[in-house]
C-alpha cells in the first residue's frame, strides 16, 4: 500500500496537561529516502538540523495545517521537550 499522503494525527501532552495536536502528512517513500540523502553531512552523517527543517517542511503541521520552525517551537511552553517529541514521532511515521 502506497504511503504517500498518508496522514496521522499526534498529540504532545506537556507537564502541566495542556494538548498541542500535529498533523504529518507521509512523503512516500521515494521522499523519506531523498530526505536522508539531502540531510546528509560531507561525512555521510546526518545533520540534526538538516533533518528538522526537512520535516517542519515536508511532513509537521499544526492541528490549523500551519508550518511550523524552531521559532514555533521555541514560542511554546515545552518547547525543546515538544520539538523532541514530535520530531521522535514524525521520524518513526516516515521511515517504518
Amino acid at each position: 500500500m502506497a504511503k504517500y499522503g498518508e496522514k496521522k494525527v499526534i498529540t504532545f501532552k506537556d507537564k502541566k496537561g495542556k494538548e498541542t495536536k500535529f498533523n504529518l502528512q507521509h512523503v512516500g517513500l521515494q521522499g523519506s529516502f531523498e530526505i536522508l540523502d539531502r540531510t546528509k553531512d560531507a561525512n555521510g552523517n546526518t545533520s540534526i538540523t538538516a533533518m528538522h527543517s526537512e520535516l517542519f517542511e515536508h511532513v509537521i503541521r499544526t492541528e490549523d495545517n500551519q508550518q511550523v520552525s524552531y521559532d514555533w517551537f521555541e514560542d511554546q511552553d515545552f518547547g525543546s521537550e515538544m520539538l523532541k517529541e514530535v520530531v521522535k514521532e514524525s521520524t518513526k511515521f516516515i521511515f517504518q
